[in-house]
């Protein structure tokens, strides 16, 4: 039997939701043949087969969200099917038979430890600290395979199954739903075949069973205090790295604040911590600091009002719902993420492209024949590159846990682009190496690619300054919210025709409103007023930069 798992996705992409599954049971395929269609906030993809076989089992659904090493279907050779089919029945009943006696010998070490396998949660991905666990998919007792799904869990980047990587018969469950896991602890135990041995299995449980459990102990504040055994490690266990009751997305909140999350009062339902008790733990701490107070106290998180719970519009007439594609669910949480992080400002100007527009124009031509159309995003792209050079502060990043800047070198700049399926952000590296016809060649390639689905998750990765033009759309001024972790980006609206006093007279001039969002943490307001004002005048005067060095 040939196991064939989820693939790498891409950098920076840790779950993908199945568009469809283009193979059934029974169905022989060939190496390299495409079994599904994986749509991530990336890119849309299909996973060819890595072997060739029978397909014996399918272990996902339309509709699932799957991650990388997941078991997506089992083959099995041709000719040997047959003969694997008849095999497996005579042992799973064997083994079932077995159970009875094993637990009636639980209290024998000798007999019960040979056949103890701990199910451990597997690794969940690259910056995910833990997990809430949304649905357990098994009970005590229950026979499972390997493969099969043991848990649903939700962290900030995915909804996940997690599978088993034995089989078996499942002898106990620490886990429940609502618990808050992390990599490599212990949900249960398993009764199986060729298991290592445990030295004294009935001690052995019986000595680390608080440790595994400390995921729910924290959620019932009474539990600890009624069962009250070795009291000291209760109260030590936050040290010990277990994990806090708040969802992933508010242990991060509070990492970036530089908030210790174990200091912060949870409020919720069994002490649950959420971004409200942080928000209302460091307003105590501030406060405390500005009066000379002790801040051991945390202002109670009712003092910030939470989300309500949304209302039962049908009641008031029609509606429809439909369910967040990747692309928008994603939008959402980066959106949420940059604008609770970031102390937002934007300021406006102008620029005055009447001699912009006739360069352009001028070079229509040229840069046709070169199989490129010159517009005003392209020359924008290349304009915002030589401003970052001369206000590095604008490329730069802020570490607040290491409470450092950090400037960077190159000029990669992103431009947001409307597609059916949502916001996309295309990414043209090393910007200010590259002239007009290839940036705007490179730049219409990429857009198409974005409407396309064909754009891969590379292309859409380490930009370190965004452009959002919405000129097309008709709009003027507006306020673009900064793309996390980076620290500025430029609205750019319609140009008009406008009256202008200019040599004792008013002529018509065409007239760009412009906007900069900026993180205030590190860019002050007269730093974005000179930035903004670099790029106006290089809009209007378009020879300007030419004088720039287009060395990197």
């Amino acid at each position: 039997m040939t196991d064939i798992n989820v693939p790498k996705l891409g950098d920076g992409v840790d779950g993908a939701e199945i568009l469809s599954i283009l193979v059934q049971v029974g169905d022989t395929v060939s190496e390299g043949q495409s079994l599904l269609e994986l749509e991530s906030d990336k890119a849309t993809v299909e996973v060819p087969s890595t072997a060739a076989g029978v397909v014996k089992s399918l272990a996902v659904a339309e509709g699932d969200t799957v991650s990388e090493g997941q078991l997506i279907l089992s083959l099995e050779a041709s000719g040997g099917a047959e003969k694997a089919s008849e095999e497996v029945p005579e042992e799973v009943p064997e083994k079932a038979a077995e159970k009875p006696a094993l637990q009636d010998q639980l209290t024998e070490p000798s007999t019960a430890a040979p056949s103890q396998i701990d199910l451990v949660i597997p690794k969940l991905g690259d910056g995910v600290d833990g997990a809430e666990v949304l649905n357990v998919l098994v009970a005590e007792g229950d026979t499972i395979a390997k493969g099969d799904a043991l848990l649903e869990l939700e962290s900030d980047k995915a909804t996940v199954e997690i599978p088993s990587d034995v089989a078996g018969i499942i002898q106990s469950l620490r886990i429940a739903v609502g618990d808050t896991v992390v990599e490599g602890q212990v949900i249960g135990v398993v009764e199986g075949q060729g298991a290592k041995p445990t030295e004294k299995p009935t001690e052995k449980p019986a000595e680390q069973k608080p440790l595994p459990q400390e995921t729910p102990l924290p959620q019932g504040v009474t539990e600890p205090q009624e069962s009250q055994p070795l009291p000291t490690d209760k109260a030590e266990a936050p040290n010990l790295g277990n994990p806090v009751p708040a969802a992933p997305s508010v242990r991060r909140f509070a990492r970036e604040l530089g908030v210790d999350i174990q200091q912060v009062k949870g409020t919720g339902p069994r002490g649950r911590i959420s971004e409200a008790d942080v928000k209302a733990h460091v307003k105590a701490q501030m406060q405390g600091l500005l009066t000379g107070a002790s801040t051991g106290t945390p202002t109670p998180a009712s003092t910030i009002s939470a989300l309500p719970p949304m209302p039962d519009f049908s009641k008031l007439g029609p509606v429809e719902t439909e369910k967040m594609n990747a692309v928008r669910r994603a939008t959402a949480q980066q959106m949420s993420l940059s604008w609770q992080n970031i102390p937002h400002v934007t300021q406006f100007d102008q620029a005055d492209i009447t001699e912009l527009e006739v360069f352009r124009k001028a070079q229509s031509k040229v840069m046709e024949k070169a199989g490129a159309k010159l517009t005003v995003t392209a020359m924008l792209v290349k304009i915002c590159a030589l401003a970052l050079k001369k206000f590095p502060q604008f490329n730069a990043s802020i570490d607040i846990e290491n409470q450092q800047i950090i400037y960077k070198k190159y000029y990669n700049v992103g431009v947001a682009a409307e597609t059916p399926r949502g916001l996309m952000v295309p990414v043209i590296n090393d910007v200010n190496t590259k002239g007009f016809v290839d940036l705007s060649v490179e730049l219409n390639t990429l857009a198409k690619k974005a409407r396309e689905r064909k754009i891969s998750a590379e292309e859409l990765q380490g930009a370190t300054f965004t452009i959002s033009n919405l000129g097309g759309l008709g709009t003027t001024y507006f306020t673009p919210i900064v793309n996390w972790p980076q620290v500025a980006i430029l609205g750019v609206g319609r140009a008009s025709l406008q009256p202008v006093w200019q040599d004792n007279a008013f002529a018509p001039r065409m007239i760009m409103p412009l906007s900069i969002s900026y993180d205030h943490r590190l860019i002050d307001g007269a730093d974005a007023a000179r930035f903004l004002r670099w790029i106006a005048q290089a809009l209007e005067s378009p020879l300007t930069m030419m004088m720039e060095s287009e060395n990197p």
